[in-house]
């Protein structure tokens, strides 16, 4: 028998679920209708619009379509062969497959293509256990974590990169003018930003010391790949970074596609918007939310049907190729009947699918 204490927490979760699909369906609706009113302010039919933007999405090469998601099948591929070496370095006596780490890279994108972050850990974490029931969660968390390293350390030179060429050819002077003259306009703006970089400062330095802390019992535990550098570098690190270039590539064919100039402003504007998107996603794929953030990131570089156009074809396209490519990785792996029972009861926090030991061996 089930006590009424052991059902709060999951009415409690479904409830919470519940609210935010009405909240993610009414501001889309409202931005909706805003966008409706703003096109109509500005003497434009609506209807009309749409169909600039749907004809421009139509009339796009299938060649470029289909580079794009080569490239994007491409990443999943290396991306999951890097935390392969990772997790087998972290459990040298478990066999682990390229099959069962592919399943799970690739069914987790699914997932969390459909399902916001806020509510898409829980099925990931699902997918972790019912592959690896054997391996503690944690520690195949920290792993991914130390797997990308790589890449975090590579999108930050890149970052440092543009905003180096950004302020050589903005000139230093200039830019400093401009800093400047905004505190003169703004002094309360600029105060309250000073302010903020000033106590984010301060944050930092007080955690930095539990931060490296913890860093390092993640190295410790997951990090085993990275005592023989070597290997490291070649077979994690290396791929890692090839599959964040294969990605950026995606990306920058999908922009070809649609006639938008691609350089490396262009490529760093889009992902920078795609990743804030992603942080306030509440529709399957990020509808709404990343049109929004393209616009603000591409305005100037095209018309705002074009960018609306690739914005919508880009998500589509993902949102196919991910939740397609993620149900045939984890039936690939899993198998039909533990693929549904994954899928119903991955609400539940504890109840799983298991999968025996000599099961789990010979995927």
């Amino acid at each position: 028998m089930i006590s009424p204490a052991s059902t709060e927490p999951e009415h409690r979760r479904t409830g919470d679920k519940q609210r935010f699909l009405w909240i993610g369906g009414s501001v889309l609706l409202l931005g909706l209708l805003l966008a409706v009113e703003y096109l109509r302010r500005q003497g434009i039919d609506p209807r009309v619009w749409l169909g600039e933007v749907w004809g421009t999405i139509v009339a796009v090469p299938p060649r470029f379509l289909l580079i794009a998601m080569v490239l994007k099948l491409a990443c999943v591929a290396l991306d999951s062969f890097a935390w392969m070496v990772t997790l087998r370095a972290a459990f040298p006596d478990r066999k682990i497959t390229y099959r069962q780490v592919f399943g799970i890279v690739q069914g987790g994108v699914g997932i969390l293509t459909i399902i916001p972050p806020k509510f898409g850990g829980l099925p990931v974490l699902g997918l972790y256990r019912a592959v690896f029931p054997e391996l503690p969660l944690t520690t195949m968390v920290a792993s991914r974590g130390v797997q990308g390293i790589a890449s975090w350390i590579a999108g930050t030179l890149v970052l440092v990169a543009f905003g180096a060429s950004a302020v050589e050819a903005g000139g230093e002077a200039g830019w400093a003018d401009r800093a400047l003259r905004f505190a003169q306009e703004q002094p309360l703006t600029a105060g309250l930003i000073a302010l903020g970089v000033v106590g984010l400062a301060v944050l930092v330095a007080r955690q930095g010391r539990s931060w490296v802390r913890a860093v390092g019992q993640q190295l410790l535990y997951a990090g085993a790949i990275v005592r023989q550098p070597g290997r490291y570098l070649l077979l994690v690190a290396l791929p890692t970074i090839l599959a964040l270039a294969l990605r950026w590539a995606m990306t920058a064919t999908l922009l070809m596609a649609f006639a938008i100039p691609v350089s490396l402003e262009t490529l760093v504007r889009v992902n920078v918007a795609h990743g804030l998107a992603r942080s306030v996603q509440v529709t399957p794929g990020g509808f709404g939310t990343t049109q929004v953030f393209d616009l603000v990131a591409l305005q100037g570089f095209a018309t705002p049907e074009v960018i609306t156009a690739y914005s919508l074809g880009q998500s589509a396209l993902l949102l196919f190729f991910n939740v397609f490519c993620g149900i045939l990785a984890v039936l690939w792996v899993l198998g039909w009947d533990r693929t549904v029972g994954l899928f119903k009861r991955s609400r539940d926090r504890d109840a799983v699918p298991a999968i025996p030991a000599k099961a789990n061996a010979s995927t």
